[in-house]
């Protein structure tokens, strides 16, 4: 092949062909700045493209490389549509048919000492039940407060003096939501002080003013606060509509009087004044 060449272009001819095939192959532009004539650059160029080399094929693939760290975390993609609704499922079997409660009446006897209502549920007779007259917070109502059984409430009164009176002394009442069988003479009246600070011995009222309490038969009278402007220091009483205790539906509490007076005496006691409140407790006496 060489000597082919030789024989075309010569020795000189030859050496600057190879010269410029090779810089031309090397991407150099220098064949082009006149070293070659332009008869003998076109020469150069058939030749380095008639001999210039073919691609060979693709290698083999090279090993995987290392996996790549985690890319960051993409945006959160837009809601979907709606789907469609789905069909309505099948009907469900009927349910087992309810029961009722049957009411009947109950006479007087073992289940009922006053008679009643018997509760219970159709057909089962394990759900029976017995709503009972004369029993407290089951009928809802009863005669009188069952022995033992305490009931209590609240009391407040005030007496402002004036330029007369004919009845010096304040009065409240103090009513028994429910009656008792009777009434004693049993009635105590503490005041502030005595509620905080003493026993009560033998009168059985250990209560408090916001705890109040009684022993069976007794009435118990707890004072709150107590204040007098120029009025003695008499303690508060329990009278019952007969006497002193109290009754059956309840007593009196009566304050001291403003001032003393004699029978039909008329006296002013302007700055006179007291007020007084406080909670009761009475417990039904035990048979």
């Amino acid at each position: 092949m060489l000597s082919r060449l030789h024989n075309k272009l010569g020795t000189a001819g030859l050496t600057v062909s190879i010269v410029a095939l090779v810089l031309a192959v090397g991407g150099t532009a220098l064949a082009a700045k006149g070293a070659l004539t332009g008869k003998q650059k076109k020469e150069v160029e058939k030749i380095a493209k008639k001999f210039a080399g073919k691609p060979g094929a693709p290698g083999a693939t090279g090993p995987a490389g290392p996996a790549g760290a985690a890319g960051p975390k993409g945006d959160t993609g837009a809601k979907g549509d709606t789907g469609s609704e789905g069909k309505a499922g099948a009907q469900g079997n009927p349910g087992a048919a309810g029961k009722s409660v049957v009411l009947t009446t109950e006479a007087k006897g073992a289940n009922c000492a006053e008679g009643g209502t018997k509760v219970e549920v159709e057909g089962n007779s394990a759900s029976k039940k017995y709503v009972c007259n004369g029993v407290n917070g089951t009928s809802g109502f009863t005669e009188t407060l069952p022995p033992g059984e305490t009931e209590t409430g609240a009391w407040a009164f005030v007496n402002v003096g004036g330029t007369k009176f004919h009845a010096p002394s304040a009065y409240t009442s103090i009513s028994f939501p429910i009656p008792l069988e009777e009434g004693t003479e049993e009635g105590f009246v503490f005041s502030p002080t005595q509620t905080e600070n003493e026993e009560y011995g033998s009168t059985g009222c250990a209560g408090t003013a916001e705890e109040p309490v009684a022993p069976p038969g007794v009435l118990c009278v707890y004072t709150i606060s107590e204040v007098r402007e120029s009025v003695p220091s008499s303690p508060l009483e329990t009278r019952s509509p007969s006497g002193f205790g109290f009754g059956r539906t309840g007593a009196f509490l009566v304050g001291p009087p403003l001032g003393d007076l004699t029978p039909g005496e008329e006296k002013p006691f302007e700055d006179a004044y007291i007020e007084a409140r406080g909670t009761w407790a009475v417990t039904a006496p035990e048979p």
